[in-house]
């Protein structure tokens, strides 16, 4: 009986869905998953935290803004700190429930992470493919950007995006 398969990544995938033996595995879809702060114990929903995002964007050089993108989206969700040291370690702590790993479409309030080999980068979504990220355009400054741009400039490497957890509150 010979079996059908597809090509998918450079592995040999059985139209069931079975990847051969020592083949890499197709990549992750992106995840269909809204913003939501239910069981995080966060103090603003998405929705809020993206207003307060859009309230602070600025350009001028705010030496509270200068390498603090975890703690800003700590700000936005109504906590003086997330409670994880780097942006990377955030990433690390946050229960895989809550995790998208790859996946590039992002829900407004969804906090998008990178990684770099050292401290990473993370910034909160405001929908549509956009984000608030500190530093991108100049150092303390809070504006728009994208994963792609946050990718090319900086070389960080994507890891996918979260439900709005923090450490500071589990």
């Amino acid at each position: 009986m010979r079996m059908p398969f597809k090509r998918a990544a450079g592995a040999l995938v059985l139209t069931a869905g079975i990847v051969l033996a020592g083949a890499a595995p197709a990549p992750a879809e992106p995840s269909a998953a809204g913003c939501s702060t239910s069981g995080t114990g966060d103090s603003r929903t998405c929705a809020q935290a993206v207003a307060w995002a859009k309230a602070h964007v600025h350009t001028s050089n705010n030496p509270d803004y200068y390498r603090y993108c975890d703690r800003i989206n700590a700000w936005a969700y109504g906590f003086s700190a997330s409670g994880s040291a780097t942006a990377y370690v955030h990433w690390t702590q946050i229960p895989a429930s809550h995790k998208h790993a790859g996946a590039t479409s992002v829900p407004a309030g969804g906090l998008a992470f990178f990684s770099n080999g050292g401290a990473g980068h993370t910034m909160i979504s405001i929908g549509g493919g956009k984000f608030l990220s500190n530093d991108i355009h100049g150092n303390g400054s809070y504006t728009q950007t994208t994963i792609a741009e946050i990718k090319s400039k900086w070389g960080q490497h994507y890891l996918g995006w979260a439900q709005p957890w923090f450490k500071v509150n589990h």
